[in-house]
Order: structure tokens, then C-alpha cells, then sequence
């Protein structure tokens, strides 16, 4: 990859300038612009088109938060859901959006259509109570109490609601761990990496430390 200059840059093998800019949610974003560098030398077009995605970047944006009602009081649990996902979504892990997808499926049959000032602290509890009841694992309805609490707190500072979070400090204690050892490959891996921190030149001895005495 050459240097980047005014967003647009060279990588290796690619006949296509590729630019970089910041989203709008503040995560860096890299990609090709499809402009041949043999036919825009002077990377003219390239820069229009960086500017192009910034500007559709800006009005996905915009539109997420706009398609919520101004008055938030009259949200509904789906309408917070789909403005906070779609923010969400470029930054999230592919595991992390299966958990949520996952966890939808609970909260969905149960908060749909329901106004976000109807869902309070006591409503909150009487659903975490009836998902243990019918059998789900503390660690399950934890990752449900996370997306919910995520999402509060983003309008809460992205959107400067003044709502309260009822979600907030609802985390169960999980019991339902598992013990897990690393393989031996694991192990090698770990002891590779420690022996890299030059800052930390005891580390791998500690890690070997732990790895032979069952620590």
C-alpha cells in the first residue's frame, strides 16, 4: 500500500485508486474507488468519487436518525431497534449480529408495536423473569439485556434523548460456562505472541508458568 494523500491511495496489485475517510458513526472506512489509476493519473475522479461516499455516508445517516418520530416519547420499541441496528451494522462482528438476531427473536413477540414510555424498569424484570422461567440460561437473556441496553444508550448520546434506560444494570449472573481448555496449538500460539512484548520480556515465563501447573 503507497502513502495516502487527500484520502486517496495506491495498494499493491489493485489497477484501481482506493480512497479512506471516516464515517459518520467515527470508524475508519477503506475502500476502492473503481477508477482506474492508468485513466486518472491526476486521481480527479477517484476524488470525486471519495467525496460521493462521504456524502451518501452522511445521508444514510441522517435518514436513520430522521425516519425516528422527533418526539421520542412516542417511539416504538421497533423503531429504536431498526435506527440502532442500521447504525450499527458496519461495525458490529458477524458473531455479534448473530447473537442480536437471535436475541430479536425473544424480545420481538414480546415488545413489538410497545411504546418506549410504556417499557419500564418493573416491565424489564417481569420479561427477564419469564424468559428464566421458561428456561433460558442467564447467559442467553444477558445478551438480550445487552442489545436492549446498547441501544438506550445510544440515543441517549447520539440522539441526546433524555430517556431513562431500563435495561440499564439488569445483568444475571451466568451460570451456564463451560470449562475449556487451549490445544495444544492454542497454547504455542499464546506463548509466540507473549514472547513479542518486548516491554513484557517475562510474560512468556508466567504463561508457561500457568500452562504446566494447571494455573
Amino acid at each position: 500500500m503507497r502513502k495516502d494523500r487527500n484520502g486517496i491511495y495506491e495498494r499493491d496489485r489493485s489497477p484501481f485508486w482506493w480512497c479512506s475517510y471516516i464515517d459518520g458513526s467515527g470508524q475508519p472506512t477503506r475502500c476502492s474507488t473503481r477508477v482506474r489509476k492508468d485513466a486518472d493519473p491526476r486521481q480527479t475522479e477517484a476524488k470525486r468519487v471519495r467525496a460521493r461516499l462521504i456524502a451518501a455516508d452522511t445521508k444514510a445517516r441522517h435518514l436513520a436518525h430522521s425516519e425516528l418520530p422527533q418526539d421520542h416519547h412516542a417511539t416504538t420499541f421497533d423503531e429504536l431497534l431498526d435506527a440502532y441496528l442500521a447504525e450499527q451494522e458496519k461495525s458490529l462482528a458477524a458473531s455479534t449480529i448473530k447473537r442480536y438476531e437471535y436475541a430479536l427473536k425473544h424480545l420481538l413477540p414480546v415488545f413489538t408495536g410497545v411504546r418506549l414510555t410504556a417499557i419500564r424498569r418493573t416491565t424489564v424484570k417481569a420479561y427477564v423473569n419469564q424468559r428464566i422461567a421458561a428456561g433460558a440460561k442467564p447467559a442467553t437473556v444477558n445478551n438480550e439485556i445487552a442489545l436492549m441496553s446498547g441501544a438506550y444508550l445510544w440515543a441517549q448520546t447520539e440522539l441526546e434523548w433524555d430517556t431513562l434506560n431500563p435495561w440499564r444494570k439488569l445483568t444475571l449472573q451466568a451460570r451456564n460456562t463451560r470449562t475449556r481448555y487451549l490445544t495444544r496449538g492454542e497454547a504455542e500460539a499464546l506463548i509466540a505472541a507473549a514472547e513479542t512484548q518486548h516491554r513484557a520480556k517475562h510474560l512468556s515465563d508466567f504463561i508457561r508458568l500457568g500452562l504446566n501447573t494447571g494455573m
